[in-house]
């Protein structure tokens, strides 16, 4: 016969949150929505600034392109220019 706990895993207390069940169903899934938005929003939170971090560097990455291609092609025009007036 086991004693009591024996054969059980202990409960993650830190992760252990209180339900209340007099809530409605649409309550109740309220109460726990708001209960892991608070344990994993720091990690949204986390993920939100390095994609904001990456796209800032994209958005500099594609205006440095567009700048050397814009400059490129001027001194392109430019150099077609001079050729014409040459020949």
């Amino acid at each position: 016969m086991l004693s009591a706990g024996e054969g059980f895993v202990d409960l993650p207390l830190v992760d252990t949150r209180v339900v209340n069940l007099s809530l409605d169903h649409d309550g109740i899934c309220q109460s726990l929505l708001q209960q892991i938005l608070a344990v994993e929003r720091p990690e949204f939170q986390r993920q939100k600034l390095n994609l904001n971090r990456d796209a800032v560097h994209l958005l500099k990455k594609i205006e440095h392109e567009k700048v050397r291609r814009f400059v490129r092609s001027v001194l392109l025009v430019e150099n077609i220019a001079i050729c014409c007036v040459f020949y």
